[in-house]
């Protein structure tokens, strides 16, 4: 979805956006003249996405990111940027070494993990971050436009959005609810692939979320506690807690069969399929290895 094909080297300023935010198209058409703008793809790693751009263009000398936070945690494209990960990126993280770093997220410098988070972004840049303790986005949800941390200290930097367009936008950049599927009593795990996720529990589930507003339901078959999942080609493998390895055929989504069991001697929490083999964790009978 990103493409550097626009940028000019005449442009300093540029403005990331992604994709997971409601109405991006109206963030990047309200950027004001003179910035550019690339869209983050939300099918792969934002970090990967960004830094690819910018060792392209060394000229640029400021960088606005416009994506979903929380404390200490910014949500890029299909990767998160946390406390936790920081430092697996710094080799990435050194093509941003430019004067100023704006993170829109919300909450992202708030708490303990939002201080310690931009401390350790700015040692890793050398650049000035600046980064929201609040909401962001539309007042009416309880945002806000001011960056309210500075590191190191100093005025800030101007926006790079023409007014009406902070006034209008109807969203935040928090983590939204945008879907539910409340079948099941119990859900422990889900896995998905494709379009479809299999959930587990008191049943698997398999529910389409080609449109995740609206998900919907396929097909499901009883176990008694499902307590992970893995996909491989046609069929499902169910860590069952009570039941062991439950193997389950999905070719027909609407109509899933069971093809063979494995009732382990404690209880099984979880899965893992490598080969001919199912790695199977289960309780205080250690791990087991079942040849399928």
């Amino acid at each position: 979805m990103f493409s550097n094909s626009f940028l000019r080297q005449t442009a300093t300023t540029i403005v990331f956006i992604d994709a997971s935010l409601s109405d991006y198209q109206t963030l990047q058409a309200g950027i004001i003249e003179g910035v550019k703008s690339v869209i983050i793809s939300p099918n792969q790693d934002g970090i990967e996405q960004i830094s690819q751009i910018l060792q392209q263009h060394p000229h640029i000398t400021t960088i606005h990111i416009l994506s979903h936070g929380s404390p200490g945690c910014l949500y890029l494209g299909n990767s998160q940027l946390n406390l936790t990960n920081i430092h697996n990126y710094t080799q990435q993280l050194q093509q941003w070494q430019r004067q100023n770093i704006l993170l829109y997220g919300c909450n992202v410098a708030a708490g303990d993990a939002g201080e310690e988070f931009i401390r350790k972004f700015h040692e890793i840049t050398n650049a000035t971050i600046s980064a929201s303790t609040t909401k962001t986005g539309n007042a009416a949800l309880g945002g806000n436009w001011e960056l309210e941390v500075n590191i190191p200290e100093n005025h800030g930097t101007s926006l790079v959005f023409h007014a009406d367009t902070l006034k209008t936008y109807q969203g935040v950049f928090a983590p939204t609810l945008v879907g539910v599927w409340d079948r099941l009593s119990r859900a422990y795990a889900v896995t998905v692939v494709g379009n479809y996720a299999y959930a587990v529990g008191d049943t698997l589930e398999i529910i389409d979320i080609s449109n995740p507003n609206n998900p919907v339901f396929k097909g499901n078959y009883d176990i008694s506690n499902g307590r992970s999942i893995q996909i491989v080609g046609n069929y499902a493998y169910v860590a069952d807690e009570y039941s062991g390895l439950q193997i389950i055929n999905i070719s027909n989504p609407s109509a899933p069969t069971l093809v063979g069991n494995y009732d382990t001697s404690g209880n099984a929490w979880d899965v893992q399929i490598v080969g001919n083999y199912a790695y199977v964790t289960d309780g205080n009978s250690g791990l087991q290895i079942i040849n399928i």
